[in-house]
């Protein structure tokens, strides 16, 4: 499974249980687990782009009196079909994630002691605002929700183990 297979795949599925206009999309994502394959605002937008391109979504001018103008997309049944797709091709290509915390700390004896030590608490910090914007998020029934505490358990275990190192 390419990583762009799943970032595609993770913004069809939300826009698919919720259309949306792209800051909301964004914001969902970026708050739950689209911030497990890196999904920021722009690489958003260029999926958003590419997905009208392909006819997989429709955007719909949507006015709100409190807000000016905004573009809520909607999948098209040949989104829906690209969904299945996106899906099978992701469970059939299933292969390792990336653990970037584990891959630097593996590093880090090749750097001063003190230098060591601030890598390593700037990493808890990251991962501590990790973990609060997980927990605000909000729960979800089903797989999706056994989704979100794996990922806060992966980052509890990550904040142990770097409270480790510290001592």
């Amino acid at each position: 499974m390419s990583l762009t297979s799943l970032k595609e795949l993770m913004v069809l599925s939300t826009l698919r249980a919720h259309p949306l206009h792209g800051y909301a999309l964004v914001d969902a994502l970026e708050g739950g687990l689209g911030s497990t394959v890196g999904l920021t605002r722009s690489t958003v937008y260029a999926i958003l782009r590419r997905f009208v391109e392909r006819g997989w979504i429709d955007g719909e001018a949507v006015r709100d009196n409190r807000y000016p103008e905004r573009e809520v997309y909607r999948v098209t049944p040949d989104g829906e079909s690209a969904h299945r797709e996106l899906l099978r091709g992701c469970i059939d290509n299933l292969t390792e994630g990336t653990h970037p915390v584990a891959a630097l700390l593996a590093h880090l004896d090749g750097v001063e002691e003190s230098e060591q030590r601030r890598a390593v608490e700037g990493m808890v910090d990251e991962r501590r605002r990790r973990l609060q914007a997980l927990d605000a998020f909000p729960d979800h029934d089903g797989l999706a929700g056994r989704a979100l505490e794996l990922l806060r358990r992966q980052v509890r275990a990550e904040i142990e183990t770097l409270e480790e190192v510290l001592g």
